[in-house]
Formats: C-alpha cells, structure tokens, sequence
C-alpha cells in the first residue's frame, strides 16, 4: 500500500520479501495445508511482529495528541 502509506509519515511500513521482480514473495496458495507454508506463516509474523517493535516504541514514547472524546 505505498500509494497510500509514507512510512514514518501515515503510518508504519514493514519491509516484504520480494521475488526477482519486485513482487511479494510467498509459497503460494496451493501449499496452504502443507507444513512448509505453516512454518512460512509462523515466521514471517514473528519476524514482522519483531520489525514492528522498533518502530511503533517511538510513536508509544510521544505524548497524546488529539481528541479523547
């Protein structure tokens, strides 16, 4: 969603694996039940779970702005 996210500006942007083209990579939909894309799954929220930390600690550290209506 780059058209509508400026990283650090409208919201947080993690980084994708990318294939040769530049398109999201991943195992694909027909390996769904297999336990490679359970184990693909699994990792790849662990590591956007520990991508995320760095990023949203600093919004967390910024005093409240806004409306509390």
């Amino acid at each position: 969603m780059p058209e509508f996210l400026e990283d650090g500006v409208s919201g947080i942007s993690l980084p994708m694996r990318l294939n040769e083209v530049g398109d999201w990579w991943g195992p694909g939909y027909d390996f769904r039940g297999g336990t490679d894309y359970a184990e693909y799954f699994r990792d790849e929220v662990e590591r956007l779970a520990t991508e995320a930390i760095e990023p949203l600690a600093a919004y967390m550290r910024q005093p409240y702005i806004g409306s509390r209506d």
